[in-house]
This record gives structure tokens, C-alpha cells and sequence, in this order.
């Protein structure tokens, strides 16, 4: 805590604090040495320990800097700073008031780098779930964008904070975040469309988490990142050998084979022709694609391929080691609905893969 008019430093009472509501009402919760205090402002009182249950209103929590209801101090330093130093956008002023709780989770990462008088940062706790007796967790959607050295600023992020009741603990885990300027844009952020970023979480599982970062949304560009949230509400992240990762932990759909600028590749792979600098784009994986997609969900078992093909293919990887003539029994329900997804959608493509990649060259201008 700070003095705002004499610079003091201030020890704070409490390690964080929450509101009572999403809506200013007077009351609020801070949390010391493991206890819940209510914070009554609307009488003169010490904190009294409660019994505070902070499910309910984490269900619906949002914040923004830019509503002058909760950021009162704003407004007026930034007119201030602003119109007696202006020589360009890096010389404004101002002051994002920040709440406690969020700085204790880390839900503003580089927040106070990055702010100017047209930016935004906000969050909002969604889709809550209750993992276990004690653990609960909730999905935080956070935004900001501004002014840098270039461009204007735009990124989203999913948070994933899981909360024990019992030793009345958070933490945080960023789950996955984008962004792209709105100006000076490189060349890879038209190709599949010009709207923003999205990064977006789901629960598979009660514990089992995906996140889905679109390279633009209303694009087919994406990939995926998994976690696991334990027994004591750690949350880890998710590894598997295979390159389309998605098939070991989730049952997949036609969806999963959609992708744009060959999104599980090397985005900096491009080549020159006489006309300039190019990309290949494409809209759908390949069958080839697919053939690896499905081999490689025998391969992690062991499976002892037949053809001189895939025995190249798979000695390259140092994670093969082919033990077995056979690895059906092996599989999981999530590897047998897969493999026959991926086998339908080979089936469909068959004469006709072209209409569905859809490859050509985009070029750099």
C-alpha cells in the first residue's frame, strides 16, 4: 500500500481483499494468517473474523481500469500528465489502480508497462467447476491493449485459478495468450483473418483442462495446450510424444483437422520466387498428415510397424521404441474414437484433397 499524497509505503493489513459483490456495496473480505475478515466501511469497526465463502461472487468477478468507479484516481492524473507533457504517446502519464487480489494472483502480468490513455485491462472469472470436496477453479479472461514503441497493442489471455477451501489458498496458472498489433502488422496476420486473437479454456474433464489458441479468430488457425489439476489444486501441464497432441487427451472432431498457414508448423518457414517472398497456406491437413496423425497413436505404445515407410518414419523419433506386433489392447477408449475419426475423415478426402487444403502461396507485401 501506498500514501498517494505523501509517497509513504504502508504495511497492509491484509494479504489481499475481495469484494463482497461485483457491484460497490461498502463490504468487503480481506484474508490474514489463513482467516476471512468482513470489512464493513459503511460504520466504524475493526474487521471481524468470518466464515466468508468467496465461491459465489468469483463466479462473476470482472474488472476493468478504465470504469471510473473503481479506478477514481484515474481520469485526473492522466488529463494532468497529459497535457503539460505531451510530445507523443510515450510521454502520457497515468495511474491503473489495480485490486489487491488481482496483483496477488498475478491476473495483471506487465500491466503497469503497458497502460496509456487508450488502453484497456480487464478480466472476468467464468465457467467455475468444482474439481473435488475442496478444489474449485475457474477460468479468468483477461484483456488489455495500447500503445508500444510500434503499433496498437491487442492481447487476451486465459488464466486458470483453482482455489482450496480448506487451506483457503489460490494460484494461478496462465494457461495460454495472444496478440497482434492493429498497425504495422506482419504479413502472417491476414492470411487467415483479419479479426483479433483468441485464446479460450475448457474443462474436458473435472480436472482435465484444454486450451485452444486461435491464431485470429474466425480463422481455423490453432493449437492446444492441456493441464491437469491435481489433488492438492496444483495444476500441471499436460506432455505427449505425439506431434497432434490433442488425440491422446480429447475426442476430437472434423474441427481438429482444420488449420490455416500450416498451424502446427514453422511459421518463419517461407520461400522467393521472381514475385516476391512467399508462404504456402492451407485450410486442411493433408491426408499425409492424417496418416501420421493416426500411426503415431500406435507408435507411442510400441507398435512394430510393417512397412519400410513408417519403421524410417518412427526410428527418427528418440521417444519410439518398437516392442510389440500388436497394441489394440493397449489403447484408450479416447485413442480408438480418434482413430476411427481420422480414418472417416481420410475416407472423405480420398480424390478429392485438394478442395479440402486448399493450398496455395500468400505473398509478402
Amino acid at each position: 500500500m501506498i500514501n498517494y499524497l505523501t509517497g509513504e509505503i504502508l504495511q497492509p493489513q491484509f494479504d489481499y481483499i475481495l469484494p463482497s459483490a461485483n457491484e460497490p456495496n461498502g463490504i468487503a473480505y480481506g484474508l490474514k494468517n489463513g482467516r476471512w475478515y468482513e470489512i464493513d466501511n459503511t460504520q466504524i469497526s475493526l474487521p471481524e473474523a468470518t466464515n466468508f465463502d468467496p465461491i459465489p461472487i468469483l463466479k462473476t468477478l470482472s474488472f476493468s481500469a478504465r470504469n471510473i468507479g473503481e479506478n477514481v484516481m484515474f481520469n485526473s492524473y492522466y488529463r494532468e500528465e497529459y497535457e503539460e507533457s505531451f510530445e507523443g504517446y510515450g510521454d502520457a502519464h497515468e495511474i491503473a489502480m489495480i485490486p489487491s487480489f488481482a496483483e496477488h494472483l498475478e491476473l495483471t502480468q506487465n500491466v503497469e508497462n503497458r497502460y496509456d490513455s487508450d488502453g484497456e485491462v480487464g478480466f472476468n472469472f467464468h465457467s467455475m467447476r468444482k474439481v473435488s470436496n475442496s478444489i474449485y477453479a475457474f477460468f479468468v479472461s483477461f484483456y488489455e491493449k495500447g500503445l508500444n514503441l510500434r503499433a496498437y497493442m491487442v492481447g487476451e489471455a486465459e488464466n486458470l485459478v483453482v482455489y482450496n477451501s480448506e487451506n483457503k489458498t489460490f494460484n494461478n496458472t496462465r494457461l495460454g495468450d495472444s496478440s497482434r498489433p492493429g498497425v504495422h502488422t506482419p504479413y502472417m496476420a491476414y492470411i487467415c483473418s483479419e479479426d483479433q486473437p483468441t485464446v479460450e479454456g475448457k474443462f474436458l474433464y473435472d480436472n482435465i483442462i484444454q486450451c485452444n489458441i486461435g491464431l485470429f479468430s474466425g480463422s481455423t488457425g490453432h493449437y492446444y495446450k492441456f493441464y491437469k489439476i491435481n489433488d492438492n489444486g496444483n495444476v500441471n501441464r499436460l506432455n505427449s510424444s505425439r506431434y497432434y497432441d490433442f488425440t491422446k487427451y480429447t475426442y476430437i472432431d472434423e474441427s481438429y483437422f482444420e488449420i490455416c498457414f500450416n498451424g502446427f508448423f514453422d511459421h518463419d518457414d517461407h520461400e522467393e520466387d521472381e514475385e516476391g517472398t512467399y508462404f504456402w497456406v492451407s485450410d486442411h491437413l493433408s491426408i499425409e498428415d492424417l496418416d501420421i496423425m493416426r500411426n503415431e497413436i500406435f507408435a507411442e505404445y510400441g507398435y512394430k510397424f510393417k512397412t519400410k515407410k513408417w519403421q524410417t518414419y518412427f526410428s527418427q523419433k528418440d521417444w519410439y521404441d518398437p516392442r510389440f506386433e500388436n497394441v489394440y489392447d493397449q489403447l484408450t477408449d479416447i485413442d480408438r474414437h480418434n482413430i476411427k475419426v481420422i480414418l472417416g475423415m481420410r475416407k472423405k478426402m480420398e480424390g478429392k484433397e485438394a478442395e479440402y487444403t486448399n493450398l496455395r502461396k500468400e505473398y509478402l507485401h
